[in-house]
């Protein structure tokens, strides 16, 4: 599987991998420069579905944009 995986601390302070990250609306993810590129196309505030491998299964998120700087 090609994709993003996140990283986080576990209930211990320990990092844990995440979902991986595989698609942001139609658009297939496979580097992190992929993953910026397409937020900065869509902007604030914008509808989307997260396309993510969560525990070997295949998941859709719908989720909204922020601004986080």
């Amino acid at each position: 599987v090609r994709g993003l995986r996140g990283i986080q601390r576990n209930f211990y302070g320990q990092l844990a991998l995440g979902d991986i990250i595989i698609g942001v609306n139609s658009t297939r993810i496979k580097t992190v420069g992929q993953l910026y590129r397409k937020f900065n196309q869509l902007g604030v505030d914008k509808s989307i579905v997260l396309h993510v491998i969560r525990s070997g299964k295949q998941y859709r998120i719908k989720m909204k944009t922020v601004n986080v700087s």
